[in-house]
């Protein structure tokens, strides 16, 4: 099954590891065969799907990922939502630490002259203001 997930799409070499990382992971941890866990992630259907390779890919290993690391997958859909609910204008970058191992963010943007930087800095603080 693995095999056959590989040769249908054009994996990298790292690509292709760690989707077989995450999937022995998964089978042994859930003592389930790797057939069982296709068909409850509906990786069958995804890859007879529509989507391009490179979106069966990203898809694939978002599903594989999620489903060995729940808690982690649950962290970065409430960091997303909490983003997207911050507004912050396009020019403004938001990451959290890798895999949420620190507590701390980052913000990055960038400027032309101190004009930009006072309507950025200015931006923040309309948003800050916001914050509940």
């Amino acid at each position: 099954m693995t095999s056959d997930l590989a040769s249908s799409l054009p994996l990298t070499f790292s690509e292709k590891k760690e989707v077989e990382q995450n999937i022995r992971e998964i089978t042994l941890r859930d003592d389930i065969s790797t057939k069982k866990l296709f068909s409850k992630l509906g990786l069958n259907k995804l890859l007879a799907g529509k989507l391009s390779p490179q979106e069966k890919i990203a898809r694939v290993r978002q599903l594989l990922n999620k489903a060995r690391f729940p808690m982690l997958a649950a962290w970065e859909e409430e960091f997303a939502q909490w983003k997207k609910e911050l507004k912050l204008p396009p020019d403004m970058h938001l990451q959290h630490a890798p895999n949420f191992e620190q507590d701390w963010l980052e913000l990055k943007f960038r400027v032309q002259n101190k004009k930009d930087l006072k309507a950025k800095l200015a931006k923040l603080s309309a948003l800050a203001k916001k914050l509940p």
